[in-house]
């Protein structure tokens, strides 16, 4: 079954999928578990994890910051704050939430 959302959202982040033509910024790495992203205030994480045991998710970034993911298979996302969400098997890309400082008139990434 064909999922017919679009674009993800859990907590700051959203996910949204590879575009055709669209690369994949970073070094490639594979895990059974990643870290999306870690709250800068609290501590807490978004994990991404394969349903079934032992899948593994072939994931892109640098410097420790991960820009987007490959499933093969649908996985979870959890975090301590928000409720777990399914995300079905595809190529993706992580866009973190901004705000607009309107006292320093400019743009910065939420801090979770």
């Amino acid at each position: 079954m064909e999922n017919s959302y679009k674009y993800f959202r859990h907590g700051d982040l959203w996910i949204r999928p590879l575009e055709k033509g669209e690369e994949q910024k970073g070094e490639k790495l594979q895990a059974d578990k990643v870290r999306l992203a870690l709250g800068e205030a609290t501590g807490h994480v978004h994990l991404l994890q394969g349903i079934h045991p032992g899948a593994l998710i072939t994931f892109w970034g640098k410097d420790g910051d991960v820009n987007g993911f490959t499933l093969e298979d649908d996985a979870t996302i959890t975090h301590q704050e928000h409720h777990m969400r399914k995300m079905p098997a595809g190529d993706y890309v992580i866009d973190k939430e901004v705000e607009w400082d309107y006292f320093k008139e400019e743009q910065r990434v939420v801090a979770d």
